[in-house]
């Protein structure tokens, strides 16, 4: 392997600033306070987190206070990413290694930080940086921090046991990074330039490691770092993310936001962004807000922007300048400006068999919507339904009819989302019901009523009116939870009309077509107002006085009128179509019967009065009945 060159790493200049490097005994005297005042934050968290840090200036000397002393062994001096001479270390990728003992930690800590950073062209496998496992096939496991095919790589590594927990970009481009690997108890977190890149969970019990630490070399692997590092860090605890940026952008001196990062309203269309200057005099850049240079920094140490104009989407804020060792600082933060909200949400209330209509108003500068739905009136249980929804109405045609269900409407611009919209409830009508049959004289005295189910019906309701009128159609019977019913009420030897809606807790179903049914007219000679028999040598006379209701409609359309036995139900004489004459009289006459139907209508009582009269050749039956038939063809 040939040793990388770790030259001065070109800064970005904006706006002419002018730059040049601070010299190394200067620039580690600033650096190192920043890293103490960090670490004694409370703010931080970190207050004795700091157990050691290797600036690498020449030496392997511990910095922290804490003694954690270094042996170098084969490395040379290096210019550091500030352009000094001697400000970092350069390693051979064959025999160049320091020796930091513990650095500090114990032997299994469940939780630390490791940080260094580093320069390098060598994109091969298992690139060591900093680890403690220095011998292979014993009870021994360390977070090794490395590269991997040039990608930063936090290995948990332990015998048979790996887990590489990696980033996507390459760090192997002669460019200075920082990489950290964090252990959090069975959470492995990896940052590259203050930015977390990966994180995976591990349950493996880690065994830890009672090996001294060594930057640059893994003596189990025989793995040796071949590039430059500078900066190398340990905590005996698990930095935050905010921590870590503070650490990478722990700069000599510069620019400092101290806004947090936030997520604001559509209504919020400025902004004003708080920060400090270590000896800094500088510009502010919001990248994509409406004004693009808006302010020029003062020398005082803290400072406050003017109003600063936020589109809807990421705004991302940047602050640049020279502090006061001419050297070219920056930070930034990002201002989250929501979507507007959507307004005027309408859910359809059983207008549809087949989905439920939802339209809303247009939300100012909405590029597309997502539609959230729940059974209750609780956004965050919502599911989502639709996505990139381009207009401002939608059709849930998925939704089980007969269930009232929430909806929501968020609107989505730039990347980012606004808050959800005022809920509206609705639901998908019931479908109508089908298959209904009634029966057709089955039965002497009631009507079987049979139907298919219909999906999202909870219960049914029966209908029944003497035409096929929706309007003249009443209910007979409510709450019914299977798909028969009786109607024990029907008059025997009326024709009647019937009709099933399927209903749910909130919804009724659609009007289905009208299916006729009777119960069968049966001879009762008990009954001696309705019925009379009379027995003679040639013919039988069977009289009904008072058929219950005009039957010339039926008489008229073709029916077919019978004599049958009632308890065999087999066919006395019959059927004989009949057909009224202006439905009131008519005779029929055959070689073996004569039927007679007479309709009289009351004007003033508004009733009919009927009479059958039949007369048939043959045995009058013990149990004789009318029996209407319903024609094959209507």
């Amino acid at each position: 392997m040939q040793a990388n060159s770790c030259d001065h790493r070109t800064m970005p200049a904006k706006s002419g600033v002018h730059l040049q490097c601070p010299n190394s005994a200067t620039l580690f005297a600033v650096l190192l306070s920043i890293v103490l005042v960090l670490c004694s934050d409370s703010k931080a968290g970190v207050a004795a987190g700091l157990t050691a840090y290797y600036p690498l200036d020449g030496t392997a000397q511990d910095m922290s206070g804490n003694g954690n002393n270094g042996i170098a062994y084969n490395t040379q001096n290096a210019t550091d990413r500030w352009g000094n001479a001697n400000g970092a270390m350069q390693f051979n990728g064959v025999s160049a290694y320091i020796n930091i003992g513990s650095a500090g930690l114990s032997n299994n800590p469940n939780a630390y930080t490791q940080s260094a950073w580093i320069k390098t062209t060598y994109a091969g496998s298992d690139h060591v940086i900093v680890t403690r496992r220095q011998l292979e096939n014993y009870n021994m496991g360390w977070c090794t921090l490395m590269t991997d095919g040039g990608r930063a790589d936090l290995c948990v590594d332990a015998d048979y046991h790996r887990v590489d927990v990696k980033g996507a970009s390459n760090v192997a481009d002669a460019v200075w990074h920082m990489l950290t690997g964090i252990r959090n108890s069975n959470q492995y977190t990896l940052f590259v330039d203050g930015v977390q890149v990966a994180q995976t969970t591990d349950n493996f019990a880690m065994p830890g490691s009672a090996s001294n630490m060594y930057i640059g070399r893994h003596a189990g692997w025989s793995r040796y770092f071949n590039g430059c590092i500078d900066d190398v860090y340990f905590f005996n605890q698990a930095l935050t993310s905010n921590e870590m940026w503070a650490l990478y952008r722990a700069l000599p001196g510069g620019m400092f936001i101290t806004s947090a990062a936030a997520l604001v309203s559509y209504d919020l269309t400025t902004v004003m962004i708080a920060g400090t200057n270590a000896g800094a005099i500088g510009m502010l850049w919001a990248s994509n807000a409406a004004n693009s240079l808006v302010y020029s920094f003062p020398a005082e140490q803290a400072w406050t922007t003017p109003e600063i104009g936020l589109e809807v989407g990421a705004n991302t804020i940047h602050v640049y300048g020279t502090n006061a060792l001419d050297v070219l600082t920056s930070d930034h933060v990002i201002i989250t400006r929501k979507a507007a909200t959507p307004t005027g949400l309408s859910a359809s209330d059983g207008t549809f068999t087949g989905k439920v209509a939802l339209a809303w108003l247009a939300a100012p500068g909405a590029a597309s919507y997502r539609i959230l739905r729940a059974m209750t009136n609780d956004s965050a249980s919502a599911a989502t339904i639709a996505v990139a929804v381009s207009s401002t109405v939608c059709n849930d045609a998925t939704v089980a009819p007969g269930l009232l269900h929430f909806y929501w409407v968020i609107a989505q611009q730039n990347g980012v989302e606004g808050d959800a919209s005022a809920p509206d409830s609705g639901y998908r009508q019931l479908a109508p019901s089908t298959s209904i049959a009634a029966s057709l004289g089955e039965c002497t005295n009631v009507v079987g009523i049979t139907w298919a189910a219909v999906e999202g019906a909870t219960k049914y309701r029966v209908y029944r009116a003497d035409s096929p009128l929706t309007n003249l159609a009443t209910a007979i019977a409510t709450d019914i939870t299977i798909t028969n019913y009786t109607d024990s009420t029907a008059v025997p030897g009326i024709v009647y009309y019937y009709w099933v809606r399927a209903e749910s807790d909130v919804a009724a179903g659609a009007w289905c077509g009208s299916t006729p049914g009777y119960a069968l007219l049966a001879a009762n000679f008990a009954d001696k107002k309705t019925w009379v028999m009379r027995d003679t040598k040639k013919k039988d006379t069977l009289i009904c006085k008072q058929l219950p209701g005009p039957w010339s409609t039926l008489l008229n359309s073709s029916w077919a009128l019978a004599i049958i036995n009632v308890s065999s139900r087999e066919i006395v004489s019959g059927p004989f179509e009949l057909v009224t004459k202006n439905g009131k009289v008519y005779t029929y006459k055959s070689p073996t019967a004569t039927i007679t139907y007479t309709e009289r209508y009351n004007k003033r009582k508004h009733t009919y009065k009927t009479k059958l009269v039949y007369k048939f050749a043959g045995a009058m039956p013990t149990q004789p009945g009318v029996f209407m038939q319903r024609p094959a063809a209507r």
